[in-house]
């Protein structure tokens, strides 16, 4: 009977220690977190900028800043610059800034035998619209097809660019402006709202068998060639006063002969006309007199 106590006061106490084993409080020192609780990592992760990659940074880095002017789907293209090549913008033009085409226009030509010697030459002019007038630069001059001789006319014109017209064919003529035997050819200067057209003139050198520039024929004014009497006219208005002249060639050059002077007096109402004439070599005047004015010059 006694030993059947014992017995039953050992599983009283067995019974006691086991009850206070379940108690334990939940964060006594015993307490393991949940398997299913994530645990503190040493390093931070972030969606990168490129799909399906994620990149990793350590704890105490910040994630970086999206650029707003980058799309979060587009991926950066690779360069060929060198690494510290400065990289300057491409200047951007509007529709309204692009230069617009210039319209083309085929070439003038004209032909026609200069020296009997020579077949028929050809000349183009290559001219372009500019505003209301044409534009030239070069005459082209073909033998047979073949590039014969090619003229910079902005080496001689006025203007220094090329030669203006109102008609496309820039008044070019082909005849014997200083009579020897040879046929020349001039094209207009630059176009002019007064009464004084000036030309730009080519005459035929028989040793060098090609066009040269005459600065002497060039400088009159409304040049006419009288090829019968062999003289060139040419007459300048610079109101009140009108200047028709009369040249003649001699050795190649031009030479003076005669003048005629007309100055409008205060009244408007007559001319007065001087006439000079070359005598013994000399210009001397040979006539005065008064010319009634009708309005016109």
């Amino acid at each position: 009977m006694k030993t059947r106590l014992i017995h039953m006061a050992l599983a009283t106490l067995l019974l006691l220690s086991s009850c206070a084993v379940s108690e334990t409080p939940p964060h006594s020192p015993q307490y393991s977190p949940s398997p299913r609780e994530p645990s503190a990592s040493p390093e931070l992760a972030y969606p990168s900028e490129t799909p399906g990659q994620v990149v990793v940074l350590p704890s105490d880095t910040e994630p970086p800043t999206a650029n707003p002017s980058v799309s979060p789907s587009a991926s950066p293209t690779p360069t060929s610059e060198p690494a510290g090549a400065s990289q300057e913008p491409s200047p951007e033009i509007s529709p309204s800034q692009s230069p617009s085409p210039k319209p083309s226009t085929p070439p003038q030509t004209f032909s026609g035998r200069v020296v009997p010697e020579l077949p028929e030459l050809t000349f183009e002019i290559h001219s372009e619209p500019y505003g209301n007038v044409y534009t030239a630069h070069h005459i082209i001059v073909r033998n047979g097809g073949e590039l014969y001789q090619e003229i910079d006319l902005g080496e001689y014109s006025t203007e220094q660019e090329g030669i203006t017209c109102a008609s496309q064919d820039m008044d070019f003529l082909l005849e014997d402006m200083n009579y020897d035997g040879c046929r020349d050819f001039r094209v207009r200067d630059y176009v002019t709202s007064t009464p004084n057209n000036q030309f730009l003139t080519f005459l035929w050198d028989s040793a060098g068998k090609s066009f040269v520039f005459s600065p002497e024929l060039s400088a009159l004014t409304n040049p006419e060639f009288d090829e019968a009497n062999q003289f060139v006219h040419s007459r300048i208005v610079l109101l009140p006063d009108i200047l028709e002249s009369s040249f003649t060639f001699d050795v190649g050059e031009l030479m003076l002969q005669a003048e005629t002077r007309r100055h409008l007096d205060a009244e408007r109402s007559v001319w007065l006309v001087t006439v000079s004439m070359r005598l013994e070599g000399v210009m001397t005047v040979t006539d005065q007199y008064e010319e009634e004015y009708d309005g016109s010059i």
